[in-house]
Order: C-alpha cells, then structure tokens, then sequence
C-alpha cells in the first residue's frame, strides 16, 4: 500500500513534466497559400498541405506554423538542382514557424513530400 502511495504521488509530480515536454506544433492560425500549379490539382495541393501539417503538430512542439505555401518556380528549381525526376509524385512546400519560446523566426524551410502515385498518400521525405 505504501508504494503504491509513493509510485502515484511520483507519478503526479512527473506528469506536469511529461505534458510540457510532449506538447504539439501549433498550426492555429496558419496561412496556407496553395499557388497556382500546371502539376497539382488544389485537392493534391491541399494534401500536401495536411500530410506537412500533421507532422508539423507532432515533430515541432514548442513552435507555431505561421504560413504554408507552394510556389510551382520553387517546385522547378528544387527538381532541376535535386534531379528528381518530375514524375508529379514530388512536391516542396515552403514553411514559416516561429519558436515560440525564443521568439525565434524560420521562414521558407523547405518541405520535400512524395507519393507512390496520383492515388497514394504524400509522406514528408524532409523538413529543415
């Protein structure tokens, strides 16, 4: 009985720490910018958009999605340097975050996402 008393008054002094270090991205109140495209439909567009925003929520806690935008002459650029081939299952995304706790701002950090095909999913291959 003691220990039980002892493992749950530690497990309630923990879990205000536990909650701090596991808190989401924020991506309320992004500004999404799709652009237009020749390659994507806005459907293609705004998965992308979703897929990167998902991920944004789970792997960048502690900081808040200001604006997500694609830029089809960046999508060009980024191919012709890369060598991707231009299958129309790669698309970059170009994200602005802050880290909320320094106020520390990151602007156009490219976000790379690919799909099997025009009916697969997106899944980030990379964010800087």
């Amino acid at each position: 009985m003691k220990r039980t008393v002892c493992v749950l008054l530690a497990l309630a002094l923990c879990l205000p720490l536990l909650a701090a270090c596991g808190e989401p991205g924020s991506t309320r109140g992004v500004q999404l910018s799709p652009g237009a495209s020749e390659r994507f439909s806005e459907a293609d567009v705004r998965g992308a958009m979703d897929c990167a925003m998902a991920r944004f929520r789970k792997e960048f806690g502690g900081c808040t999605l200001t604006r997500l935008a694609y830029s089809e002459a960046y999508l060009e650029s980024y191919l012709a340097g890369s060598g991707t081939a231009d299958d129309g299952n790669t698309i970059v995304l170009l994200a602005d975050y802050v880290e909320t706790e320094t106020n520390t701002p990151h602007t156009s950090r490219p976000w790379v996402l690919t799909r099997a095909d025009a009916a697969a999913a997106w899944k980030v291959q990379s964010s800087k």
